[in-house]
């Protein structure tokens, strides 16, 4: 089962992702603050990771950029947006 790693520090906007994404089948982890996904990327291997932009600490560019620098998960996506509307779901990838 693909695993999605949300990030934003809105409580009902992540909870909202969470569910869209638990019901078409992902296992998902959620952070409050993109020093928390930061922590969390090494032990999570999220195949997918989507992240608020605006965010207090670390923005959403910023774990993107951490991502797709991190050797070990080189086969993660990083998605940074500043609203979540209309999910597809459908077009997410699985890690293969």
């Amino acid at each position: 089962m693909p695993r999605v790693l949300v990030v934003d520090d809105s409580l009902s906007v992540r909870k909202m992702v969470e569910r869209a994404l638990e019901m078409k089948g992902f296992e998902v982890l959620a952070a409050a603050s993109g020093t928390e996904a930061m922590e969390r990327l090494d032990s999570a291997m999220p195949d997918l990771v989507v992240c608020d932009v605006v965010m207090p600490d670390v923005d959403g560019y910023r774990i993107c950029e951490f991502v797709r620098a991190h050797p070990t998960l080189s086969e993660t996506i990083g998605e940074a947006a500043e609203s979540f509307y209309g999910i597809n779901t459908n077009q997410m990838p699985a890690k293969k």
